[in-house]
């Protein structure tokens, strides 16, 4: 089931991730998931980081994030076609 929640394949999409504070935690969590030989690929925006993933990870991702107290507002992503 490509483009929805139950895609667990590998193909990754641009998620962007705002959140309370753009800060050295938040890149460490989103580089820690991807992998450091990736961490150049994250994209630092104004309020969140963009950076391109599987779907599954976003879950995973927003939980390490609320494990370390730091806020989300949103969650949005696009395929990269």
């Amino acid at each position: 089931m490509k483009n929805t929640p139950g895609d667990y394949s590998d193909r990754r999409y641009r998620v962007y991730f705002e959140l309370v504070d753009v800060d050295r935690a938040a890149w460490q969590i989103i580089a820690d998931y991807i992998g450091h030989d990736r961490a150049n690929e994250i994209e630092t925006r104004r309020f969140g980081y963009a950076v391109d993933v599987p779907l599954q990870a976003v879950p995973d991702i927003v939980l390490r994030f609320a494990a370390a107290h730091i806020g989300v507002y949103q969650v949005v992503r696009s395929a990269l076609d």
